[in-house]
């Protein structure tokens, strides 16, 4: 699986990572764990670990339209998600393009370099 998904227990966040291609339907059972995690543990801070992730197994068109499935969501109005940018300067732009249409919906998405960041903001108020 090139994926996956848990609770970090020293701080109430979701944590998902990805490895390698990543599929359509492998991007969607990622996505529906994450929502289902954060609706019955009551979490809002999700941090995606892109770092190994290959573009390649999903198109641009299935981060759109996953991105219209987040805005239904209830979650959406207090969900942060922190993306780490994969080490391939080339798989960067899906994730810009991600970040990019979740924020034109209103969902509070941002790219980040390092953890380090991505954690400092998560934990900002």
């Amino acid at each position: 699986m090139p994926w996956n998904t848990h609770i970090n227990t020293d701080i109430p966040l979701i944590e998902i990572s990805y490895l390698g291609l990543v599929s359509r339907s492998e991007l969607v059972a990622a996505f529906t764990q994450s929502l289902t995690l954060a609706i019955e543990h009551n979490l809002n801070l999700v941090l995606a670990d892109c770092t190994e992730l290959t573009i390649g197994g999903h198109s641009v068109a299935d981060l759109y339209f996953l991105a219209d499935e987040l805005a239904q969501c209830s979650l959406m109005t207090t969900l942060k998600e922190a993306i780490l940018l994969p080490a391939q300067i080339a798989s960067t732009d899906t994730i810009q393009f991600w970040a990019t249409t979740c924020y034109n919906r209103g969902i509070n998405v941002q790219v980040f370099d390092s953890r380090d960041s991505a954690m400092a903001w998560l934990l900002a108020s």
